[in-house]
């Protein structure tokens, strides 16, 4: 078969040779397509709705291989991909996201899918500058009968435009209130054409996705979205009975930290300390749900590592010269036994071991501590280094490390 590219014609062999060499780019110029509208469009990447980023690789890649199509043979039919950008329009237009964006997704894959072809196909018997602008002319045609496609999706979709209208609103909503003090009269104008039934207080998640395929599916009335270009969320009612375990369902395995609940107008307060809490704990050991308010000394602890290192090395010197295992086992004693006054009874149904095994555990911790374990003023101290001790990686948990801490 013969493509006639305008009035010129590339022989048969040649041809084949060109469109072999142009199918082996594919992968590359899409991915490097992708790059730039992810850059230009970062709305169009979202991580925490990867159907987002799905979507838009799948619609370039199918752009760059149907237009090698249409080179191999131009009565290659166009009708599936055509249908795909219809389809992908009314999608565009349910999530509230204007022309102006797929436009300028057009214009940005279409300059980098032109530039790199043209670079592949240079040089390649047959092909001269002539035939490469022809190119480039029939790769601008063929991106505006997709876009008209595109176009007509959207414009078809009016009552999903309305849905559309709705979460852009609601991402709107989400970045009023995670500003520095927003108005009230503000953020009751934006709830109400968002149709956000607004709480007196709510607060803030962060959020870390997770490579999995999947998104969190929070409550109807979450505002979820990015802000700062990090994902996050804004809830209400976070200490209600039951909740703990309704996000861990919904996280569908991303990891998460949960702000303390404040008014909405202190949601930017409540993200910061969420995400303070998520950057402290989402790399070490753990689940994927935090709560901030479970762990403020800790977080106290981390805005200063110099001194909290300090704090350890200093207070819990005898657990440090032990070997990691023994360390561990009678620093988690230790710390139940600060919480519970020294009850080795309750320490031990705490831990599910024998209390004899706590008398003994705690003979040993006199030994190594001497009076100064007894010492009321001095148990605030211990708690804070056993906190921060305890919640470090297992990899730091030695003594080598911590005097790297204190030296770096």
């Amino acid at each position: 078969m013969r493509y006639r590219l305008i009035e010129h014609e590339i022989p048969d062999m040649e041809v084949a040779g060109l469109i072999t060499v142009l199918r082996e780019r594919i992968d590359e110029v899409a991915h490097e397509a992708v790059a730039a509208i992810a850059a230009e469009l970062p709305v169009l990447v979202r991580p925490h709705e990867p159907q987002y980023a799905k979507r838009l690789n799948q619609s370039v890649s199918w752009t760059i291989s149907g237009f090698i199509d249409l080179m191999e043979d131009d009565e290659t039919s166009q009708e599936d991909i055509k249908a795909f950008f219809r389809e992908y329009g009314a999608w565009i237009s349910e999530q509230g996201l204007g022309p102006e964006v797929w436009e300028t997704a057009f214009r940005v894959g279409t300059g980098v899918t032109i530039s790199r072809l043209s670079e592949v196909v240079q040089g390649h018997p047959g092909v001269t500058t002539t035939i490469i602008g022809l190119i480039a002319q029939r790769t601008m045609g063929y991106v505006d009968d997709l876009a008209s496609a595109m176009r007509a999706g959207y414009s078809e979709n009016a009552a999903a435009a309305a849905e559309g209208e709705r979460r852009r609103r609601r991402r709107q909503l989400l970045e009023l209130l995670l500003s520095r003090d927003p108005a009230p009269k503000d953020i009751e104008r934006l709830a109400e054409a968002a149709q956000w039934p607004a709480p007196r207080s709510a607060a803030a998640i962060a959020l870390l996705p997770r490579d999995n395929g999947l998104a969190p599916e929070f409550h109807a009335d979450t505002l979820i979205g990015t802000y700062d270009d990090r994902p996050c969320a804004i809830v209400y009612d976070p200490d209600g009975p039951g909740r703990r375990a309704a996000y861990t369902r919904e996280l569908h395995g991303w990891s998460a930290a949960v702000g303390p609940t404040v008014p909405l107008t202190e949601l930017a307060r409540s993200l910061a300390w969420a995400r303070e809490t998520l950057d402290l704990f989402a790399n070490g050991d753990g689940g994927p749900l935090w709560f901030a308010v479970d762990n403020i000394p800790l977080l106290q602890a981390a805005r200063d590592p110099y001194m909290s290192a300090h704090l350890v090395t200093y207070r819990l010197a005898p657990l440090m010269t032990l070997p990691r295992t023994q360390r561990q086992r009678l620093a988690v004693t230790l710390q139940h036994l600060l919480q519970s006054g020294f009850r080795a009874v309750d320490v031990a149904d705490r831990l599910y071991v024998h209390p004899q095994t706590i008398r003994y555990r705690l003979r040993q911790l006199d030994e190594l501590f001497g009076p100064a374990l007894r010492n009321p003023h001095l148990h605030l101290e211990y708690s804070l280094a056993l906190h921060y001790l305890l919640n470090l990686p297992l990899g730091e948990q030695n003594p080598e490390k911590t005097r790297q801490k204190l030296t770096s």
